[in-house]
């Protein structure tokens, strides 16, 4: 159709333009997952105010970030959607679970581990429909060791969203997943982490070509 529907700039040294390829799929990957919440929100039901929307999905890019103050961000940024709208069920879940992710996954004590999960599942009893809440509830179920429970948020996810790339993974793995984000020397340096890990079927590379 030649509509153009995203650019960017890409600026940076002439010793970092191996690096290049590696920034344009990150910022394609973050794009798309966007557009991806942005549709999932439109066809809610129960759609909050716009801002609350807004700082939720920047939330979002946040706690998928890896700049050493993104995880802080993220909480800040969920923070501030449910000042804007108390009752948005995604922005209490998602806060929940970043507080989890600041205490370091399945390695948080548990007292926070019980806590936030209760709280997700106030959020779950807001918006029992949308299927990322489910997903949410899946992980935690998974660092408290509740495989059973785990699985059947995953399904439910699933049944919600056909499409829910974090929910196919955990159920296809059924295990948790640990991205490792390992840039460097045009994509040899984690060519060269999977190359030496374990032959256990565990460990995949995705990179850009």
């Amino acid at each position: 159709s030649r509509a153009q529907t995203w650019s960017d700039v890409f600026e940076c040294a002439s010793n970092d333009v191996p690096c290049i390829p590696e920034k344009i799929a990150a910022a394609i990957i973050a794009t798309l997952q966007n557009r991806v919440e942005n549709a999932i929100v439109e066809q809610n039901p129960a759609k909050p105010s716009m801002a609350a929307y807004e700082y939720t999905l920047r939330g979002i890019k946040h706690l998928r970030g890896y700049a050493p103050d993104d995880n802080d961000q993220a909480l800040a940024m969920f923070g501030a959607a449910l000042k804007l709208d108390p009752e948005y069920a995604l922005a209490r879940a998602y806060k929940a679970f970043a507080e989890i992710v600041v205490a370091n996954f399945d390695a948080a004590p548990q007292p926070l581990l019980v806590d936030c999960k209760g709280r997700i599942d106030a959020a779950f009893a807001l918006d029992p429909d949308d299927g990322r809440i489910h997903w949410l509830l899946g992980m935690v179920h998974s660092y408290l060791n509740e495989f059973g429970d785990e699985r059947r948020k995953y399904e439910r996810a699933l049944l919600l969203n056909r499409n829910d790339a974090n929910a196919k993974m955990r159920e296809a793995l059924n295990r948790t997943t640990v991205v490792e984000n390992r840039t460097g020397a045009a994509g040899r340096t984690g060519v060269a982490a999977v190359k030496n890990a374990a032959p256990d079927g565990s460990t995949i590379l995705i990179t850009p070509i």
